[in-house]
């Protein structure tokens, strides 16, 4: 019986011993639209686009997994496995990019398109907000971290 409680107790020791920690977790889009009368990034549900996110790390960042997720849905796409090789810093930023396929982004909102006329200046039809999710793991392989970004807005037609 001691030797199990020792075990447990080693056992949490190790997993509470994880110390990656992330901040700054922010994303950026390819357009830029004006919603409201305030110009910001944006995706474009009609076409391809990518947007580009980053986070700042301290630790021993040993991997993370990152996905694309409907703010109110929370509906989400596109997870991505990335592994950290070599002697990684203990300290830096992380980039990277996704490519987003059209009408692919998961939306915080429902709802569907009705028939409309040729508008010949395209005005921003916000449909829904989307926002990058990260889990952080250490070299261990255990979650330290799972952060949400800001949101973009998805426009229907750019």
């Amino acid at each position: 019986m001691q030797n199990l409680i020792l075990l447990a107790g080693l056992a949490l020791g190790l997993g509470a011993c994880s110390n990656v920690e992330t901040s700054n977790l922010r994303i950026v889009g390819e357009y830029t639209g004006v919603i409201n009368g305030v110009s910001q990034d944006i995706i474009c549900n009609n076409k391809p686009s990518y947007v580009t996110y980053s986070f700042d790390f301290s630790g021993d960042l040993g991997s993370w997994t990152s996905s694309l997720e409907g703010v109110t849905t929370g509906d989400v796409v596109n997870t991505q496995n990335y592994t950290v090789v070599g002697n990684p810093p203990v300290n830096g930023t992380v980039t990277a990019q996704y490519d987003v396929k059209a009408n692919t982004a998961p939306r915080s909102k429902g709802g569907s398109l009705a028939a409309q006329g040729i508008i010949v200046v395209p005005k921003a039809n916000v449909i829904g907000y989307t926002r990058v999710k990260i889990t952080a793991y250490d070299f261990g392989g255990f979650p330290t971290f799972t952060r949400r970004s800001n949101s973009l807005p998805i426009v229907d037609n750019c």
